[in-house]
């Protein structure tokens, strides 16, 4: 499910479409592994939200990620 969520980061624009770590792994047709390494390397686009609670929570904003997919080197591996 992809929510639209009002954004409380003067970074970003009032609204965009989030997703969790595992819808994009969904969308992305990878595994939550590959998400996980992809973030880890820097390569994948990641929102951090502000006043999150939990350490390490982060969204991917869905046009983000499809503009990223449409330019993701081919170096990077799928699992």
């Amino acid at each position: 499910m992809i929510d639209k969520v009002e954004a409380r980061d003067s970074s970003l624009t009032s609204e965009k479409k989030l997703m969790t770590f595992h819808e994009v792994a969904d969308y992305c047709d990878v595994s939550k592994r590959t998400i996980a390494r992809w973030v880890k390397d820097r390569a994948m686009p990641v929102i951090k939200p502000s006043g999150a609670v939990r350490c390490g929570v982060v969204r991917f904003d869905i046009d983000a990620v499809d503009k990223w997919l449409r330019k993701k080197p081919r170096s990077l591996n799928v699992s």
